[in-house]
């Protein structure tokens, strides 16, 4: 009778393990339909999340990059850390990025979280 209350008590332990060590991602989930555009950005409100794809193609000052897509330019804040993980991006390198709206004193520019250097590498001819 021991054994089965063990054997029971250690089955129970075990199956509250492995549901702990199935934990699922609950963030928020990015598809193709939402990467947005410069443009339609620049109309959305403060603290909107975004994802743009594009290239930057200079730096403004300080953390201060312009970014460009087929639909305009817009300043965006890339903080140092944001960088450490990711590969040498230029003016050719196409890139993802991810942030939200940040609107002050009439401007709006777009603070970024993650960036992503896309597969398809770099700017060609027919490209943004």
């Amino acid at each position: 009778m021991k054994k089965k209350i063990i054997s029971s008590g250690i089955g129970i332990i075990l199956l509250t393990w492995v549901v702990d060590v199935n934990a699922e991602y609950t963030g928020p989930v990015y598809t193709s339909s939402d990467i947005s555009t410069v443009e339609v950005v620049k109309t959305m409100k403060d603290d909107v999340p975004v994802v743009l794809r594009g290239r930057v193609i200079g730096q403004l000052r300080d953390e201060h990059y312009l970014f460009h897509d087929s639909s305009g330019e817009i300043d965006i804040e890339i903080d140092r850390h944001v960088w450490l993980n990711v590969d040498d991006v230029d003016q050719d390198t196409f890139v993802t990025i991810y942030g939200e709206v940040e609107r002050e004193k009439g401007s709006v520019s777009v603070e970024v979280y993650r960036i992503e250097v896309n597969a398809s590498g770099k700017a060609g001819a027919a490209n943004n």
